[in-house]
Formats: structure tokens, sequence, C-alpha cells
């Protein structure tokens, strides 16, 4: 049984756990993620917003915004990844 764990965390590890830890410990990674996680945190403070759909929006665009104001140009996808990893963080409530 114990064979069936390493083939299931090799898969996850070589998969998604590396890949997202390379994500977070680059420069542009880490950049997005905490422009995400403080924007996050500002939605889920805003009271005027209520549904999930209008808060992802809201957080797709004003990190967009803040990267371009930067002079920073990336991807939508590691946009729409470091949102959803700063929500996953704020429900378990960062520091």
């Amino acid at each position: 049984m114990s064979w069936i764990w390493k083939v299931l965390f090799s898969a996850l590890w070589g998969e998604i756990v590396k890949p997202l830890i390379k994500f977070l410990l680059s420069k542009v990674g880490g950049t997005v993620y905490q422009i995400a996680k403080d924007v996050v945190k500002s939605i889920e403070l805003d009271p005027s917003i209520i549904k999930d759909e209008d808060k992802r929006r809201t957080a797709y665009e004003a990190v967009k915004k803040r990267l371009e104001d930067e002079g920073k140009l990336v991807r939508d996808s590691v946009i729409n990844l470091a949102i959803e990893l700063a929500v996953q963080a704020y429900k378990k409530r960062w520091p």
C-alpha cells in the first residue's frame, strides 16, 4: 500500500507542488502573489462586493492594473494563479 502513496506523492510533487514553489520563489511570482494578497484582503474587507464572481473580476482587474503601473507584463494565467493562492491563504487567515 505504501507504494501507492509514493507514486501519488511523486506525481503531485512533480506536477503541482514543485511548480507552485518555483512560482512563489521567482521574482515575478513573488511580486504578483504579494500584490494579489493585498488586493484580495482589501476586497474581502469591502462590504459592497458580495458575489464571488464580482470579487474575482475586481481582484483580477486590480492586480492587472497594479502590474501595468509597475511596468510588468504578466500572463493572465499567472495573475489568476496568484489570486487563487491569495484567496486560499486568506481563507486560512494569514498573519
